[in-house]
């Protein structure tokens, strides 16, 4: 889970090691999340490069979630035509049937 890679990486920072070392072990973390980090740690800016991946996966989402929804769309459209349909036949066909039996 993601939370035994962290609390091992954390473990493994405050007994002296390096956070790239710790990264590497990390299954959960993407390549560009172990470069940014990696980078951020070689740096002295880790806070400054943490917002930066915190800003990137924030706009990845909402893309992602943008394109879900615009997918999605057109399949509840097509189920709510048929929901509406199913309940129009319901109520219109006895009505038909009757009117045959009148003739």
């Amino acid at each position: 889970m993601l939370l035994d890679d962290v609390e091992r990486m954390i473990q493994q920072v405050r007994t002296g090691g390096r956070l790239r070392d710790a990264l590497e072990d990390a299954r959960y973390f993407t390549p560009f999340t172990r470069r940014m980090l990696n980078a951020g740690e070689e740096t002295g800016e880790l806070a400054r490069m943490c917002d930066l991946i915190a800003r990137h996966y924030e706009r990845e989402t909402a893309y992602l979630s943008k394109n879900l929804a615009t997918a999605i769309e057109p399949v509840l459209i097509v189920f709510i035509a048929g929901s509406v349909l199913v309940i129009a036949l319901a109520i219109f066909l006895p009505m038909w049937n009757m009117t045959s039996l009148i003739k």
